[in-house]
């Protein structure tokens, strides 16, 4: 026989992987306390919601042990059900684990960044113009494409073309007029896929850039890029450093270039984004670098050399959170997740076999130190995988 999907009279307080509006499904036995197999892993359970649902918070239950990992909790719509690409709507950002045998709940949400640079890449050859490969931008997301040119005199650059309009937000010589170091934004207003031109006034020597991409970002003026800073010098650390900050829940972001180090260490508390280098002459290195939190010093670690560095404060979307319905009659494509940072702490899930999880529609994706990144590409969760987590999300405010 059939029918229509079934509906509900009442919206959900609470959504989670139990619940009819995600897999639905009842294990044998009960929730364990016990840490999951690895922390590279962020998992997915689909959610198929009548309505919008406005999320007042994020939580999970801890277990016996909390240790000192983080967790990041997230909603991800997959754009392309050939691939398994996921796309991330709104995150916690990496959360400490904080208290045993409880539930642990969060109402705020944070920038998020991919764990590796959409494209990095350096050309040595005298040129007014650089081309990136091929890229593929998303609509409303913030991206960076930071840049390091050289010549007897570093020109600014002129323009860049290709995706959405880009702005200068900083630059720098150092080493004297040698080396630039250059940081610029876009966000695009539709889906973008091909190459970015980087045109200068006059030839440069070479040129290494590095495009990263940010959600979770409030575009809506400046691409939500609040304030830039530069700084140089001679030593073993770069750093550029910020005034206060406007918000807590604001991210930080930093590029470092150097004549010396191939390697640059990025600094505390900060997530390397990208690290590249060149053979040309004169030597040149990029670095990216971020985390999602305030720091007015983004800096990092060289073999002593000069440097150039760039740090800008990214504006956190304050606007509410809401989980979109999935359209009726196709798969599921609106996902929650979850990710650990290490594998110390505990939290309360059941352990599933591949059979189970994938008739549920569970997935993976790869998960960088516990981050959520913006962008990737989901799996079968493989076998015996710890995959019914207990997590979710709450539409009212009163969880705690």
């Amino acid at each position: 026989m059939i029918s229509r999907p079934p509906t509900y009279p009442y919206p959900p307080a609470i959504v989670h992987p139990w619940s009819y509006y995600s897999c639905g499904l009842r294990g044998n036995g009960l929730p364990v306390s016990a840490t999951l197999t690895t922390a590279a892993v962020g998992y997915l359970w689909p959610l198929r919601m009548n309505e919008p649902f406005v999320v007042a918070k994020a939580f999970w239950a801890n277990g016996a042990t909390v240790g000192t990992d983080s967790i990041d909790m997230g909603v991800y719509q997959m754009t392309d059900q050939v691939t398994g690409r996921v796309d991330l709507i709104r995150s916690t950002g990496l959360v400490l684990s904080a208290g045993v045998s409880i539930v642990q709940a969060v109402s705020t949400w944070r920038v998020a960044a991919n764990a590796a640079a959409i494209a990095d890449a350096r050309d040595s050859t005298d040129s007014t113009t650089y081309t990136t490969a091929s890229v593929t931008l998303k609509a409303g997301r913030l991206y960076l494409l930071s840049f390091v040119n050289t010549a007897a005199d570093a020109a600014a650059i002129s323009s860049i073309a290709g995706g959405p309009t880009w702005t200068s937000r900083a630059t720098t010589q150092y080493n004297g007029t040698a080396h630039r170091v250059s940081l610029w934004s876009g966000v695009p207003t539709a889906d973008y896929t091909g190459t970015i031109v980087v045109t200068f006034g006059a030839t440069q020597t070479a040129g290494r850039w590095a495009l990263n991409e940010f959600s979770g970002v409030n575009t809506a003026t400046t691409d939500g890029v609040v304030q830039t800073a530069t700084g140089t010098g001679n030593s073993t650390t770069p750093l550029a450093t910020l005034a206060a900050f406007g918000s807590a829940n604001n991210a930080t972001f930093g590029a470092n270039a150097n004549t010396a180090d191939s390697t640059t260490t990025p600094g505390a508390g900060f997530t390397e984004l990208s690290d590249l280098s060149t053979s040309s002459s004169p030597a040149a290195f990029l670095q990216t670098q971020w985390r999602v939190d305030n720091d007015t010093t983004s800096d990092g670690t060289i073999t002593s050399g000069q440097w150039g560095a760039i740090a800008a404060e990214l504006k956190a979307d304050a606007s509410p959170f809401v989980i979109p319905p999935s359209p009726a009659g196709i798969a599921p494509d609106i996902y929650m997740s979850l990710a650990i940072s290490g594998t110390t702490a505990t939290i309360l899930n059941l352990i599933t076999d591949t059979h189970f999880a994938a008739s549920a529609g569970i997935l993976r994706i790869t998960a960088t130190g516990g981050q959520l990144p913006t962008t990737a590409t989901a799996a079968n969760p493989g076998a015996t995988q710890r995959s019914m987590i207990m997590c979710g999300f709450s539409s009212r405010t009163v969880l705690d």
